[in-house]
């Protein structure tokens, strides 16, 4: 799915998923335009989206040159402009322009817990009080609770104050949507793209 990152996207006319409840989404990505924030996914259309997965721009690599900016996978108890979010973030280790990557967001409900894993692998890097130097990069958090938006998934937008934005420019494909939580051994599997893998459609 090619989307112009302008007022291109496609959305699914029945609710996928119940978003109190356990559930990972997965899926392919590749910016075309990694200079501002964009939504990969998300559901919701009334005032805020319950469930988001972004790109976050954080700005011009100064070694580089190229631009700099992480994964973000967030959600929101209520369908307020005060609702309570989570968000984790996941660094690039590669440049994303016209690069695929392979996203996985999970909410674990029973854990309370939202995890973004990129290419198979999510990060867990902490640092010593003590260490000055060192920046954390962990990108799975105790989570709110997202409410049930009871909507249709949304391809490259995201619903904020009641408005369509953050419209993805790029490339999309090979989107699951499972009302559980995958293993790291499914979801990097699912990231490996010479895996022939056994993914059944529901009836």
């Amino acid at each position: 799915m090619r989307l112009d990152g302008a007022t291109g996207y496609a959305e699914a006319a029945a609710a996928p998923l119940h978003a109190d409840r356990s559930f990972t989404l997965t899926t392919w990505a590749n910016s075309s335009d990694p200079t501002r924030d964009m939504t990969v996914l998300s559901q919701g259309t009334g005032t805020t989206s319950s469930v988001a997965l972004r790109w976050h721009y954080l700005g011009v690599d100064p070694y580089g040159g190229g631009p700099m900016g992480e994964w973000q996978a967030t959600v929101a108890d209520s369908d307020s402009p005060t609702a309570a979010r989570t968000t984790v973030a996941h660094t690039s280790n590669v440049p994303v322009l016209e690069n695929w990557t392979h996203l996985a967001l999970v909410y674990d409900a029973d854990a309370s817990r939202l995890t973004l894993y990129a290419d198979g692998q999510r990060e867990n890097q902490s640092c010593e009080p003590d260490a000055s130097f060192c920046t954390p990069h962990v990108s799975s958090a105790p989570s709110v609770r997202p409410f049930d938006a009871g909507a249709g998934l949304e391809f490259g937008r995201a619903r904020t104050d009641g408005a369509w934005g953050e419209y993805f420019a790029g490339s999309l494909d090979d989107v699951w949507v499972h009302q559980g939580v995958l293993s790291e051994t499914r979801i990097a599997q699912l990231a490996d793209y010479n895996a022939e893998l056994d993914t059944p459609t529901a009836p």
